[in-house]
């Protein structure tokens, strides 16, 4: 689902590492994460972490962030935070990375 031309980007920009000591929550609202990254509720989620040097470069790569349908980012520390889903509409997305975003340490 992620695209070639997204992961080039957040590896230009430093240090790409995925899924590296951001640590999802198993539970976030009514959606349960399963195997593989990805949260299953109302709809079904995956998750694409990835860890750059510093939080200047994933400022950096989500000011380049270009919004995609079924796609949104958004930045925790260092690392970018990609959601990716075919059957939520924008709004059910958005509440998701909402939610996700608040649950993360």
């Amino acid at each position: 689902m992620t695209s070639r031309r997204a992961w080039l980007l957040l590896a230009i920009l430093g240090g790409c590492a995925r899924d590296a000591e951001l640590q999802l929550p198993r539970q976030v609202g009514s959606w349960s994460l399963r195997e593989g990254n990805v949260y299953r509720g109302p709809g079904e989620v995956k998750v694409v972490i990835s860890r750059l040097d510093n939080s200047s470069a994933a400022f950096e790569a989500i000011q380049k962030w270009r919004p995609q349908p079924g796609r949104i980012a958004f930045q925790k520390d260092r690392f970018v935070v990609v959601l990716e889903s075919d059957n939520l509409d924008p709004g059910g997305l958005n509440a998701f990375a909402s939610q996700l975003e608040k649950s993360l340490r």
